[in-house]
């Protein structure tokens, strides 16, 4: 199954995005548009990699390390991405019929298990309960 990765594309190159900053608990640090864009385009890679992500960029992976330092790192970077659209995802209703294990593949995680312990990490109730809360709603 495909998932629509509109929710989360930035219309302007050039514009930058508010990402939470994960190494500040009051800060917050924002992303160029480029960056965002070639890493949201990419979400479904399960192989997705800095030299991936820095060759498409044009930049070297130690330019990528460093713009992406102050959201923990190249990967925390792409998980942060991939969790926030299962997040729009499963808080849509547009999912009634997606089962957790299709979005975690579908959104490049390699592992169910995987998926459910970054996302419950991250928004402190798993997949399925958020997917139940939306359904109720």
């Amino acid at each position: 199954m495909f998932i629509a990765l509109d929710i989360l594309k930035s219309s302007d190159d050039n514009a930058y995005e508010f990402l939470p900053d994960h190494t500040s608990p009051c800060g917050t640090q924002y992303a160029p548009a480029s960056l965002i864009k070639v890493v949201d385009e990419s979400l479904r890679d399960a192989n997705l990699s800095p030299t991936k992500i820095a060759k498409k960029l044009g930049m070297s992976r130690a330019s990528l390390y460093r713009a992406t330092a102050p959201f923990g790192g190249v990967q925390r970077f792409i998980t942060d991405r991939r969790l926030a659209l299962a997040h729009a995802i499963l808080t849509s209703g547009d999912h009634k019929n997606y089962s957790i294990t299709d979005l975690a593949y579908d959104l490049g995680f390699n592992a169910e298990s995987t998926f459910r312990r970054v996302y419950k990490q991250q928004y402190g109730m798993s997949p399925r309960a958020t997917k139940q809360a939306s359904l109720a709603r």
